[in-house]
């Protein structure tokens, strides 16, 4: 799996928080196997493809390519 590489100083901070709840409970995971939980949980929450678009757009401020 590639390296997930963030810029974002909120994200950044959430994942750091996430690592070290994680590293307390004896668990250490990457960025990469935090950001793959993140997306199977709201799969399993009923977030589709769609929403996450959606979610994604508003995050970028509406930018898309």
């Amino acid at each position: 799996m590639r390296e997930i590489v963030l810029s974002d100083k909120e994200a950044v901070s959430e994942i750091k928080a996430i690592q070290s709840y994680l590293r307390k409970k004896g668990l250490n995971a990457t960025e990469s196997n935090i950001v793959l939980a993140c997306i199977r949980l709201a799969k399993r929450l009923g977030s589709d493809n769609w929403s996450i678009y959606l979610e994604l757009k508003t995050m970028l401020g509406g930018e898309t390519k």
